[in-house]
């Protein structure tokens, strides 16, 4: 599909989120007593494209953040 985008002055922003779930048998990395838990990553991203008709301008921002249950130290 080909996105719209939405306008925002002489700009056209292009908005964009993804959520994953995952999971991992040794969340701490450690040699013992490994820990098993889940977690959730949460992207984000914006891309802004100019529509000037003589420049051409695109600046694009991203974030992302994963969160896991494990809220203890290792061994818990």
């Amino acid at each position: 599909y080909e996105p719209i985008g939405m306008p925002l002055g002489a700009f056209r922003l292009f908005p964009e989120v993804s959520v994953g779930l995952g999971a991992t048998d040794n969340v701490f990395a450690a040699e013992a007593n490994e820990t098993r838990d889940s977690f959730a990553d949460l992207r984000g991203r914006v891309r802004a494209e100019s529509q000037w008709s003589r420049h051409a301008l695109i600046a694009s921002a991203q974030a992302g953040a994963r969160g896991a249950r494990a809220r203890s130290g290792r061994g818990s």
